[in-house]
């Protein structure tokens, strides 16, 4: 079967930005695939895979917490393409949550051990389970280093992320103003940890 071509797989990401989207992210072994229930494939990202995943971080953003932000972040956002920067420069592995075979969404290992970095999923897979997914195969990759707990900091304001986040056991741990790097300004930051299961 014909692989999708980027401007294909571009177009689709783009018509699933018209929701909201996750952050998070974390880390799995190095080309271990996690295969959810729902269909949704966990695995390594691929250097080929980078130009969606910016795309579906992107339009995630927008749709997530864009609007809560000056308009100057956005238009940031669109010029400077940070996510494309985050993506080359990942301190560890990037995974990909893929549905049959077509990515919706990716998370980032942190560089600090026990610390999810980012999540981002394509509203068109909210639904579908690619944060659950995703999610999982961070706390096991996390787990896996020997960590007691995980830990990841969102933005105040995107209620959706906090509150699928707390539904699966993170709790709040501190408040702070802080500068975001992908929104190029400083921003009101929740830290939330998670203990995990021995």
């Amino acid at each position: 079967m014909r692989e999708p071509s980027e401007r294909y797989r571009a177009s689709q990401a783009h018509a699933a930005a018209a929701g909201v989207g996750e952050a998070v992210a974390g880390s799995a072994g190095a080309g271990e695939a996690v295969k959810a229930a729902t269909g949704i494939d966990v695995r390594e990202a691929r250097e080929t895979d980078f130009a969606i995943l910016a795309k579906i971080g992107m339009h995630s953003w927008q749709a997530s917490i864009g609007s809560q932000l000056a308009g100057d972040a956005w238009r940031r956002l669109r010029d400077e393409r940070p996510f494309e920067h985050l993506l080359a420069s990942a301190g560890g592995p990037v995974l990909v949550a893929t549905l049959d075979g077509e990515p919706v969404g990716f998370a980032i290992v942190a560089a600090r051990q026990g610390d999810i970095s980012e999540i981002w999923v394509a509203p068109s897979a909210w639904a579908n389970g690619a944060g659950e997914a995703l999610l999982a195969a961070l706390e096991e990759g996390v787990a896996a280093t020997g960590a007691k707990h995980v830990d990841l900091d969102l933005f105040a304001g995107n209620r959706r992320a906090l509150r699928f986040f707390r539904t699966r056991g993170f709790s709040d741990r501190s408040r702070e103003k802080r500068f975001d790097d992908l929104a190029g300004t400083e921003i009101d930051t929740i830290r939330l940890r998670k203990p995990l299961a021995k």
